[in-house]
């Protein structure tokens, strides 16, 4: 069997939407703003720290947009599996 590695990567609006959109995962919480602006850092600091550790390494990745549809996401895989 043969395994490949592929990142994905996705930009901080998409972030930033879903977090918005996942209510039950914030309410509740004493701060939500402060736990959801210390989530989004922590997330954004993870995205790049992967982004960097993926143009050091050479290991495939692909950036994903709000606006990716899953169409595009299976395609762009499927280039870097058969590549």
């Amino acid at each position: 069997m043969n395994v490949k590695k592929i990142w994905l990567i996705c930009e901080q609006k998409m972030l930033q939407e879903r977090l918005n959109e996942n209510k039950q995962f914030y309410e509740g919480a004493l701060d939500e703003e402060n736990m959801k602006q210390k989530y989004l850092m922590r997330s954004f600091w993870h995205n790049e720290l992967i982004f960097n550790e993926c143009k050091a390494t050479g290991d495939d990745y692909i950036y994903i947009t709000s606006k990716m549809s899953f169409e595009e996401l299976l395609q762009k895989s499927l280039v870097l599996i058969n590549s």
